[in-house]
């Protein structure tokens, strides 16, 4: 059996932040469709890992937000790390739905 364990918020990221965003425009649509491509681009990329690795199971996981268990053991952790963008936060439902 060959399970494997996916961060999926870091892949949302990696990818998020290798697309740049659009200027917005009025309506906000611009920044709709970036990130419409962004969730497409981050569910590809899953599929294509899952394809290459073949795995028998799979568990993308994403970390919930506010402090959590890793905060008690290192008070530094995520400490020069910049918040997650307003758009991203507010599409994660829509990542995990995809994943």
């Amino acid at each position: 059996m060959l399970a494997r364990l996916v961060d999926g918020l870091h892949l949302v990221r990696r990818i998020y932040a290798a697309v740049p965003a659009p200027p917005e425009d009025a309506e906000g649509t611009q920044l709709e469709k970036h990130i419409e491509g962004v969730i497409r681009s981050s569910a590809s990329s899953l599929e294509r890992a899952l394809r290459f690795h073949q795995p028998s199971h799979c568990v993308a996981v994403f970390e919930q937000p506010g402090p959590t268990w890793r905060h008690r053991i290192f008070p530094d952790y995520k400490k020069n790390r910049s918040p997650m963008p307003g758009p991203l936060s507010e599409a994660m439902p829509k990542f995990k739905a995809a994943f």
